[in-house]
């Protein structure tokens, strides 16, 4: 054999073996790539379910809410709610197309053949969720969702906790910034935001001190617990103005633990932050044992997000309107054509909206001597209602409405009668007035008058057309207007696009000193010799209070996420708050008669204590706590 034979040989020798290696490397690397593909793609698919399981937990969480966190779809015990249950929760927002099953779990599916825009992934393929909520006790929920694309499924679980909003004496669904006011304010009880909690008041200068006595104004909170899902903020305001006086001291109220957040009393001083102690100072969040961190100076009272405070989630709009969860419970219902004895109609003018409003206006007095107090202790209203005579109720009451409510005159009075002053017994009931619009509180001396006629400045500076409260008996205080219960509405204490310096924003007003505004109002007009106000806070008044005391106990709540404006206001859109607009009030001195100007406290009946009786129909909160896949 020649060496070219041999060669050959080997070549073709080579070939045989090289070739099925060639075509198993080939078949490998397709094989990986279509192993990768198909990997990738269900990836994808899974990814796809996981969204959708998510979506059902959270359409489940948003009816839960609008059902006040008191409803479910089935009992603690794992039984199915009756179609007639009042406890059942309900899908009355007509947007996510459920059906209950023959296991009473809410299902939503779609199926090829359906229009394809309903389809939650656009695969192509059948899709599906059903939940269930349940609450295992009275303080805790379990929320289930199965979720299904094609042959790929999914179980999400949701759990967390229930409370009261009467919990606290002071709550917000965002950022709370009732502290920044310019006068003496003592506040006991319990206070929790979702969002910042600002601690600032101001020393009000200029003319505006012929209104009210502000020379280091102080707010003083006595607590068990402060806590914001956010920051605890004592250098500035909202909109950025940094801190310019007054006092603030916070003080726990189960061990006597007393701090002031002033950098003087602290000897501190930090850059960018002035010298204030508060969420931003470096000591604030250290550990328990540091003696400099906030959680030794307050004994564990006060806490922000930093420290392990969580939010906690309010009621939402859903829940008041018409068909909601407070129309269904409601053994008095009112709307535009309700007749009744105790009912009428009242047309006034509101100064802070510039409009006329008419009004249900509710004598409570008259209610209960006709016999037709309600008897599940709830009235609900779907016009804007004023209430009337309520300074000494029949039995607990919650009074709720879609829409504004105004209150006139003192509510729920400790002491109604000189009798009950004697003997020093508290007849005050359980009581709360719920909306997600506003609730204005006005004095016995409030004018329904027809048009705008408001005080000229020559009239604010003489004292004429004060705001006055006439006593009930010999031993009322005068002028003092005295509101104990829940009040909760939809107000937000802040609102940045109209407080921030924007050369296109045309409220905010850059003041010198000379009013003693300072720049802490949006809107000064004195035209035809008028004075107009805005103020940077959410005071629900209507009235020059310059001589009212405004007194309390029980609870103040803001669930800030209602459309709070249903009239045209400058430029004000559905989502604007418009008395951040147009204010037209002048808050209470600082001092009056020696004596705050404003002071309220929490009122422990309001909370369903062990062996006690639940306030009806109470507002509650639900907070998210453990989340997991099965």
């Amino acid at each position: 054999m020649t060496r070219t034979s041999t060669n050959k040989g080997i070549v073709l020798a080579l070939t045989f073996i090289f070739i099925p290696l060639a075509l198993i490397m080939a078949i490998t690397v397709a094989h990986s790539i279509t192993f990768g593909a198909g990997y990738s793609l269900r990836a994808q698919q899974e990814a796809k379910v996981f969204y959708i399981a998510e979506s059902g937990i959270n359409i489940a969480y948003r009816l839960f809410q609008s059902g006040n966190f008191s409803t479910d779809t089935h009992k603690s015990d794992g039984t199915v709610r009756v179609e007639d249950d009042p406890e059942l929760l309900v899908d009355g927002s007509d947007d996510f197309n459920l059906s209950r099953d023959h296991e009473g779990w809410y299902t939503w599916r779609w199926e090829p053949g359906n229009p394809r825009e309903d389809s939650f992934t656009q695969s192509g393929v059948e899709e599906s969720f059903r939940f269930q909520v349940r609450r295992p006790t009275a303080a805790s929920f379990q929320i289930v969702c199965e979720a299904r694309m094609g042959r790929l499924n999914e179980t999400h679980v949701l759990e967390g906790k229930i409370s009261s909003m009467l919990d606290y004496v002071l709550y917000d669904n965002g950022d709370f910034a009732d502290f920044t006011g310019s006068y003496d304010q003592y506040v006991t009880g319990d206070i929790h935001a979702n969002g910042d909690i600002y601690l600032r008041p101001f020393e009000t200068k200029g003319l505006l001190t012929a209104f009210a006595a502000a020379d280091n104004p102080r707010l003083t909170l006595t607590v068990n617990s402060l806590t914001s899902g956010g920051r605890i903020i004592r250098h500035k305001d909202p909109w950025g103005h940094e801190d310019d006086g007054g006092t603030v001291q916070v003080v726990n109220a189960r061990t006597g633990a007393s701090a002031l957040m002033e950098g003087v009393s602290q000897g501190v001083s930090y850059s960018g932050q002035g010298n204030a102690y508060d969420s931003y100072h470096p000591d604030w969040s250290g550990s328990k044992a540091d003696p400099a961190s906030a959680h030794s100076r307050w004994d564990g009272a006060v806490a922000d997000r930093s420290m392990g405070a969580q939010t906690q989630s309010s009621a939402i709009v859903e829940t008041f309107e018409p068909g909601g969860f407070f129309s269904k419970q409601a053994s008095v219902k009112i709307d535009s054509s309700t007749s009744a004895p105790w009912l009428s109609d009242v047309s006034f003018y509101n100064e802070s909206e510039e409009r006329l409003v008419t009004v249900k206006e509710i004598d409570l007095a008259a209610m209960s001597a006709a016999g037709e107090w309600p008897d599940n202790g709830l009235i609900y209203s779907e016009e804007p209602i004023r209430i009337i005579n309520g300074q000494e109720l029949a039995s607990d009451i919650t009074i709720s409405g879609a829409s504004t409510i105004y209150i006139k005159g003192d509510f729920n009075k400790k002491y109604p009668t000189e009798a009950d002053a004697v003997a020093g017994l508290s007849t005050h009931k359980k009581a709360s007035i719920v909306t997600p619009d506003r609730i204005y509180q006005l004095t016995s001396s409030f004018e329904d008058k027809p048009a705008s006629n408001p005080d000229s400045l020559l009239d604010l500076f003489a004292g004429v057309n004060k705001a006055t409260d006439s006593p009930l008996h010999a031993l009322d205080p005068d002028d003092t207007l005295e509101m104990n219960g829940a009040f909760v509405d939809g107000v937000p204490t802040t609102d940045a696009r109209s407080w921030i310096n924007d050369p296109d924003n045309p409220y905010y007003v850059e003041d010198d000193g000379v009013l003693g505004f300072d720049r802490k109002v949006k809107q000064v007009s004195f035209s035809g010799m008028v004075l107009k106000v805005s103020y940077a806070q959410s005071e629900s008044l209507l009235e020059n209070m310059q001589e009212v005391r405004i007194v309390g106990s029980g609870c103040y709540g803001h669930m800030r996420n209602a459309n709070m404006a249903h009239f045209d206001n400058s430029n004000a859109s559905k989502t604007v708050v418009p008395w951040l607009e147009h204010t037209y009030y002048v808050p209470p001195k600082q001092i009056i008669d020696g004596k705050p100007g404003k002071e309220f406290e929490y009122d422990p009946s309001l909370s369903a204590i062990p062996g006690g009786k639940a306030m009806p129909f109470s507002l509650k909160l639900g907070r998210r706590e453990r989340w997991y896949r099965k």
